[in-house]
């Protein structure tokens, strides 16, 4: 970890409160990275934060924070440069993904609809632009949450349609980044077996999934999934933009 505090790199995670983006947080502050921990649920940005804070002091702040508000990812841009200084690292990891939105379009309403895209697509621009600056500034990266949903191999409702575009996004900023030093990509989770996915699958889709759909004959762990995001943050990458990683055990095989 650097001793001085301006030369830590920073990084903001949407999503943070639990899940992937809570173990991505935890991951990174295990790297002397500073976190950003940001949540529609403040309580639950709060809680990330204050854990992360007790094993490693001044390593983590919370922001309440809806993606789908402009303004709103303006203003918590505008403290983390008031706190931090600058910005490294954005994961654009904050999405509405429960069984809802997997529902056949048809079958939801139009506010359903229109809250998928604002926080699944919406959501990665309001974060991208509002970042942009600090990101130029460092030299930094943005990885976007795709989905395995986004390949058209099953049918997933609006979500899977959100999440392809998440991959066009990641295309577009990519391109529209460069000349800013920005590298941006994403990562395409498949069945991960985070809390909630856990909680609210039974046992036995876990299992058929994992013996029929994938190559790799195990679970998908959160571990994979950060895994996949620290690399491409990292040096490593440096030569890597505008990709989309699939970190699904294999699944599906075929674009």
């Amino acid at each position: 970890m650097a001793s001085n505090l301006s030369e830590q790199p920073v990084a903001l995670i949407t999503g943070a409160g639990a899940g992937l983006g809570e173990a991505l947080a935890s991951s990174f502050v295990g790297d002397g990275v500073r976190v950003v921990v940001t949540d529609i649920d403040e309580r639950a940005a709060v809680r990330v934060a204050a854990a992360l804070n007790e094993h490693a002091p001044g390593s983590a702040m919370s922001v309440g924070l809806d993606v789908a508000d402009p303004d709103a990812f303006e203003a918590a841009i505008t403290l983390v440069e008031r706190t931090f200084g600058r910005l490294d690292h954005l994961i654009n990891n904050a999405g509405l993904h429960l069984s809802t939105y997997s529902q056949p379009i048809a079958a939801l309403t139009t506010e359903q609809l229109r809250a998928a895209v604002d926080v699944n697509v919406l959501g990665v621009v309001h974060g991208t632009l509002a970042s942009r600056r600090l990101l130029a500034a460092a030299g930094g990266t943005v990885v976007n949450l795709s989905s395995i949903a986004s390949y058209g191999v099953a049918s997933y409702g609006i979500y899977g349609v959100t999440k392809l575009a998440v991959r066009g996004l990641t295309v577009a900023f990519a391109q529209e980044l460069a000349a800013d030093g920005i590298r941006v990509n994403a990562v395409a989770p498949g069945l991960i077996a985070t809390d909630n996915a856990v909680h609210a699958l039974d046992r036995s889709t876990f299992d058929d999934f994992v013996d029929t759909r994938q190559v790799l004959q195990r679970r998908g762990l959160p571990a994979d999934v950060v895994e996949a995001i620290r690399f491409l943050c990292s040096d490593r990458a440096s030569f890597v933009t505008g990709e989309t990683l699939k970190v699904s055990g294999g699944y599906p095989l075929l674009p």
